[in-house]
């Protein structure tokens, strides 16, 4: 039997893979914002403080976008991805290893390093997708894509708000590095198709073909 249309972007393992690692990630990165933020304030009791969480990590976005985009078109986006999304498990890990020691500028460089890595995971993330479904059900995809975003969104916060109210901040912390974790995992399972250079390469002059993008390797 057929898929439904409303789910046919499921029956690709390409795209599952993809989707919950998306989401997990940003599970993760909701659930850091709101723990972070209670650690600062009650750290500083300070609304400046506090307001610079949403500074530090806009910084990387306008430093490195256009790198994050070269880098998604010359590179391994899958390698780009997973390499990334360590980087945000290592700094969740590292922050709840801290305990009293995790203060305000140790807070702000893991926010600020963690803010980085995702500006290159974002174009790389954004580049698969069209390569892990067919182009008819290239806008369903996107549809779920967008849901899994939104859920990320209301339950991340929910979450780490549970957590941070029963357990306290370090458990936050160790969640959400464990859910960075999976997301490394979903991302490695997601094997897009690898063109050699030769193949890859389009005609001079020819405009560079959607199967020709394929895995965004190097030439």
């Amino acid at each position: 039997m057929k898929p439904s249309v409303a789910y046919g972007s499921f029956a690709s393992r390409n795209y599952r893979f993809l989707l919950a690692g998306t989401t997990l990630s940003n599970l993760a990165v909701q659930m850091l914002g709101v723990v972070v933020g209670w650690d600062l304030y009650l750290a500083t009791r300070s609304p400046v403080v506090l307001g610079n969480v949403g500074l530090v990590q806009i910084i990387p976005v306008f430093l490195f976008t256009f790198a994050a985009g070269s880098m998604a078109d010359r590179h391994s986006r899958r390698l780009i991805a997973v390499s990334t999304q360590i980087v945000v498990a290592t700094l969740g890990f590292a922050l709840a290893a801290a305990g009293e020691r995790r203060g305000v500028s140790a807070i702000y460089t893991a926010l600020f390093l963690s803010a980085t890595a995702r500006a290159f995971q974002w174009p790389a993330n954004s580049a698969l997708l069209p390569q892990t479904v067919p182009p008819a059900l290239l806008t369903n995809a996107i549809s779920w894509s967008g849901t899994g975003r939104e859920f990320a969104t209301v339950g991340g916060p929910a979450v780490g708000g549970v957590l941070l109210a029963a357990y306290g901040s370090e458990i936050v912390y160790l969640v959400q590095a464990v859910l960075s974790v999976a997301a490394v995992l979903c991302s490695r399972r997601c094997a897009c198709r690898r063109q050699s250079a030769r193949l890859a390469r389009p005609p001079a002059g020819a405009p560079r073909s959607r199967a020709s993008a394929s895995c965004g390797t190097t030439s």
